[in-house]
């Protein structure tokens, strides 16, 4: 992300590490407080912009050597933060298909099956190709993508059982040019659905 930071009467650039345009307002939080502790505009500016993510995971971007664009957002999940990483994936540049795998959101209790519809639904309504709906969740995910207004181009949503069964239908079917979204909680462990794409060395759930 990419924005301008005003205070008062000054304005300066800042140009994010971190992928997603949600990042702009928690750098503006920040901002807010590196202002209220006396710090200068300026100098909050370039820390915001070498700024890196706490932990692995979140919003992560790499390529593989065929030419797949991984986007590796499995450190956790909540409704806010599983909307947030489709749209930020969804603006991304990708010459061919647009992939999201969507796992389990943990502990939301009595609004689990509405969380999980509703990420199915607005992953089919930002225009992903195919939905990789994973584990227990997967047909609420199903259901969300069944949700979509009439005449939408929704594309092909496939349930399967864990992460090992989405390896096997990525590794099948994607191609050079197509970016795959991967988000869920830790529990879920789909950060072993991006080693696997990218070659590494995958852990064992």
């Amino acid at each position: 992300a990419h924005f301008t930071l005003r205070y008062r009467d000054q304005r300066t650039a800042v140009d994010l590490l971190v992928v997603g345009e949600h990042q702009a307002a928690n750098a503006a939080a920040a901002a807010a407080a590196g202002l209220a502790a006396g710090l200068e505009l300026d100098a909050i500016a370039a820390a915001l912009s070498g700024a890196t993510a706490s932990s692995r995971w979140r919003m992560e971007v790499s390529t593989t050597d065929s030419g797949v664009t991984v986007v590796n957002d499995a450190y956790n999940a909540n409704p806010e933060s599983m909307a947030a990483g489709l749209r930020s994936a969804a603006a991304m540049a990708a010459t061919g298909k647009r992939w999201a795998v969507i796992g389990a959101m943990a502990e939301l209790g009595p609004v689990t099956t509405e969380a999980h519809e509703q990420a199915g639904k607005l992953a089919a309504e930002l225009g992903y190709d195919a939905i990789v709906a994973v584990g227990s969740v997967g047909p609420d995910v199903v259901n969300g993508v069944a949700l979509t207004s009439p005449g939408s181009n929704v594309g092909t949503v496939t349930p399967v059982a864990d992460a090992d069964a989405a390896i096997a239908v990525l590794t099948d079917q994607l191609q050079a040019g197509d970016l795959v979204f991967i988000k869920a909680s830790r529990s879920t462990g789909l950060e072993r659905v991006a080693q696997a794409l990218l070659g590494e060395q995958v852990a064992t759930s």
